[in-house]
């Protein structure tokens, strides 16, 4: 009450220091020592109802934005790793991924050389067969023009001769006759 009306008093007039002091300690022991008292009590209640509790708030607070803190970098260093083992298992799939397609396209070539090796033995052994088989019509076709000449041979030889010669010597008449002309013609 004395500091109200010491604000109020102080407004109206000049202050004085004569009249500040009498005011702060008044003459009465006992008004001052209440005073006194009040403003003690008063300082403990705020420093207990309002300075601890709100210090305590702001501790808990504090603490919590400081875990909150370490949480967020202990997050991003995590995430930072992750990212970086991301991108090496991105580039050694890569790597993998160009050597398996490498390995591929050489197995593919390998396999086509492997292929056209094949093709051509097998067309090697089949032009070599066509020859045999090509020879061997050859030698079927000469054997029987051969047979068909000594049959005309011999008929003409019956009709030209008229007489009945032996079939051996008919045959050695007509085998040499044969190679006569097979050996003109080659």
């Amino acid at each position: 009450m004395i500091l109200f009306k010491f604000l109020a008093d102080s407004s109206t007039s000049i202050i004085d220091k004569d009249d500040i002091v009498s005011k702060l300690f008044p003459d009465n022991i006992w008004i001052f020592v209440t005073q006194l008292l009040a403003f003690i009590v008063m300082i403990l209640l705020v420093i207990f109802l309002a300075y601890k509790p709100i210090k305590k708030a702001i501790q808990k607070r504090k603490e919590y934005v400081n875990n909150t803190l370490s949480d967020a970098k202990k997050l991003k260093s995590e995430a930072e790793d992750n990212l970086s083992e991301s991108n090496k298992k991105i580039k050694q799939a890569s790597k993998q991924a160009d050597e398996i397609v490498n390995k591929a396209k050489k197995d593919a070539l390998l396999e086509k050389e492997k292929q056209e090796a094949i093709l051509k033995e097998e067309l090697a052994k089949r032009k070599i067969d066509f020859d045999k088989q090509l020879e061997i019509e050859k030698e079927q076709a000469l054997q029987e023009q051969k047979q068909e000449i000594v049959n005309i041979a011999m008929e003409a030889s019956k009709s030209i001769l008229n007489k009945n010669i032996d079939k051996k010597d008919n045959e050695k008449i007509i085998e040499n006759f044969v190679d006569e002309i097979a050996n003109e013609q080659e």
